[in-house]
């Protein structure tokens, strides 16, 4: 059984070497043409990561739709006395990013986007 299922997995051609398709690498550059933020996104499970920091940490975007991904929502996090707001518009390829806390901040980058075969984020130890 098991190697019938193998077998039709290389017919279809889904081996591991082929980028999977709901996995996407979004790269961005700032208006300045400065390199921006690299996110990793696995849109089948709604998790991602900050490429930039080697993926140290995988959050779980709050959506996911054809036009938008929300990373980040406006919540406000007691730690960093602030709230983050993070999202992509697939429509346009802009990544837009808003922190609202002691100091205001916000930046609109241009995004393209690339299948992306690795794992979201590092392994697991448990």
């Amino acid at each position: 059984m098991v190697w019938k299922t193998a077998l039709a997995i290389a017919a279809l051609g889904l081996t591991g070497a082929s980028p999977s398709p709901e996995k996407i690498e979004i790269t961005c550059r700032h208006e300045t043409g400065e390199p921006g933020v690299v996110l990793r996104v696995d849109l089948a499970t709604g998790e991602w990561c900050n490429a930039r920091s080697n993926c140290a940490r995988v959050e779980r975007a709050v959506s996911i739709t054809s036009g938008l991904i929300v990373l980040k929502d406006d919540r406000y996090n007691p730690s960093t006395r602030a709230s983050e707001y993070q999202e992509v518009n697939r429509a346009t390829g802009k990544y837009t990013f808003k922190s609202v806390g002691s100091i205001t901040f916000g930046s609109v980058q241009d995004c393209s986007a690339t299948r992306y075969a690795g794992e979201i984020g590092q392994t697991a130890k448990f």
